[in-house]
């Protein structure tokens, strides 16, 4: 499973506010963002409950993913975030008890340990705090966390805009509007004696592909922030689940086989989008199955479907059949319905209404692709689109219609692989204990 930028990415990220009421005072838009930083460095500990939408809009796109999550922090290295909400991405914990630091994403079921940074500024230069981040947009909660907090915020900026003021829930606020490369972001600060981050907006239209009128904003709103707190030790605790797994890191490329490799494909039986209903049963002992979960929010999933129907005409005669299974439950038929007109996509496709297949298939990322052979035995998982798809598809169909075990194959040269780097992993720790110290040679 690849951990798609954007899939884990609405936890940390940053929000909307409401127009100018009236104007602000003389200080400059850079000002009051130093002057916000100033007052963060000072703080030796807060916390702070923080709301997130993602929204995605264009004719015939109307989308809104939330999420939300809660952070404490204690200097000099105690700090605990938990997600929530009705998103994957929702499900991040991460918590440094201040010996260790645990990462735990729900939708892996995996999670991870290390030994704590020294201090929440070193937190902040970790791989965690890019984490589910666009290109470009700040962290302004790990911002906080550093030494100079503005050098950061105000990176590669080169216009800003004093928008006046506004009420944030009720809180004066000045509004600033800021510009740097291609994301435009505004920001919502207090206007009072403490001048706390409110709300940050980021325009992501220019920085993703798609339709002319596509419009893409991330807002977060944050609330509750209560400082110079004393956390307890309850605060900084962290339990695995029990249906989580440990590995090394959360960061790095995760090659393990799909779970459902050489296992029998879980059972589907769906109405599809013309009112017949997509049985996989039906396809045992007669048809290999391309098995594609997919949404028409999806951009990946755009770009892979023409592929996946051509590939499925070229062997529709050798007995291959693709289903093109929606699992988002809030699309309606007519909006399917006229994305597959608009896009000139002719396929069949099934409507997971309520979620039951994604559950069994395990899907964590769309698109998600299964080749499924006559006997119903899942050989090939494919996770997001690449190019070249084409080919390997091909190269996979064939094998699977001369009956060849793929999953078996490639299972067996994980395995092998993994052996290597264990043994190579072992001959390295061996040589380490084996080679004298600086201080023994010196002796």
């Amino acid at each position: 499973m690849r951990l798609t930028r954007f899939a884990v990415g609405g936890l940390l990220l940053l929000t909307l506010g409401q127009r100018p009421a009236e104007p602000a005072d003389s200080a400059k838009p850079e000002d009051v963002i130093r002057k916000m930083s100033d007052f963060y460095k000072q703080q030796k500990s807060f916390s702070v409950t923080s709301e997130t939408q993602v929204k995605v809009r264009a004719k015939g796109l109307n989308n809104t993913s939330k999420s939300s999550f809660t952070a404490v922090f204690e200097r000099p290295n105690h700090f605990a975030l938990r997600g929530k909400g009705g998103t994957r991405s929702a499900g991040l914990t991460v918590v440094s008890d201040g010996d260790t630091l645990y990462m735990h994403i729900a939708a892996l079921k995996k999670y991870s340990k290390e030994d704590a940074p020294q201090s929440l500024a070193q937190l902040a230069e970790s791989p965690l705090t890019n984490l589910g981040t666009p290109r470009g947009v700040r962290n302004f909660i790990f911002d906080f966390l550093t030494d100079d907090p503005a050098k950061l915020i105000l990176k590669g900026v080169t216009a800003s805009k004093d928008l006046g003021t506004a009420k944030v829930d009720g809180q004066p606020a000045r509004h600033l509007q800021f510009t740097g490369g291609k994301l435009d972001w505004e920001v919502w600060v207090a206007d009072d004696k403490d001048p706390i981050l409110l709300r940050v907006e980021y325009d992501l239209s220019k920085t993703v592909r798609g339709p002319k009128d596509l419009k893409v904003t991330l807002d977060q709103t944050f609330k509750d922030w209560k400082f110079g707190l004393t956390p307890s030790p309850k605060d900084f605790s962290f339990t695995p689940p029990k249906n989580a797994r440990e590995v090394h890191s959360l960061f790095e490329r995760d090659d393990s086989p799909s779970p459902l490799l050489g296992k029998a494909a879980p059972a589907v039986d769906l109405e599809r989008l013309d009112g017949n209903r997509v049985k996989l049963a039906n396809d045992t002992g007669k048809n290999v199955v391309m098995l594609d979960m997919w949404a028409t929010w999806c951009g990946p999933c755009r770009q892979e479907l023409p592929h996946l129907i051509e590939v499925a005409k070229d062997y529709r005669a050798k007995g291959v059949v693709l289903y093109a299974i929606d699992i988002d439950k809030r699309e309606s038929k007519m909006k399917i319905e006229e994305f597959l007109k608009k896009e000139k996509l002719d396929m069949t496709v099934g409507l997971d209404s309520k979620g039951n297949v994604a559950e069994a298939y395990g899907v964590e990322g769309i698109p998600m692709l299964m080749l499924i052979d006559k006997h119903g035995v899942v050989q090939c998982v494919h996770i997001g689109y690449e190019p070249g798809i084409d080919k390997v598809l091909h190269k996979e169909l064939d094998g699977i219609l001369a009956g060849k075990n793929l999953a078996a194959a490639t299972i067996s040269e994980y395995e092998a692989k993994k052996k290597a780097a264990n043994k190579a992993k072992t001959k390295q720790q061996k040589d380490k204990e084996k080679k004298p110290s600086n201080e023994q040679t010196a002796r």
